[in-house]
């Protein structure tokens, strides 16, 4: 009905991403920023940057050719208790 002002209703966001160098962690959270919302990082130990870094990331490509994915951390946040998840 025109003349009504209607609150806004706040989505619940979580942002879940994965860095290998940097660069999305930096953007996903300023996007955090921006919207407000929750952001949480894949984090998978077998594939981080280091000495071998490059290394590890021709062998990621490589194992999932093969179909060998490897484990990633357990996220803190619970995808469930959010309206709408950016990945």
């Amino acid at each position: 009905m025109p003349g009504i002002v209607r609150p806004m209703t706040r989505s619940k966001t979580l942002i879940i991403f994965f860095s290998r160098t940097g660069r999305t962690r930096r953007l996903a959270q300023r996007l955090g920023q921006l919207l407000g919302a929750d952001v949480e990082e894949i984090e998978c130990p077998r594939y981080r940057l280091g000495l071998f870094g490059w290394w590890r990331y021709l062998c990621a490509g490589f194992n999932s050719v093969q179909g060998n994915v490897p484990r990633i951390k357990d996220l803190q946040k619970n995808p469930a208790d959010y309206d709408r998840i950016l990945l």
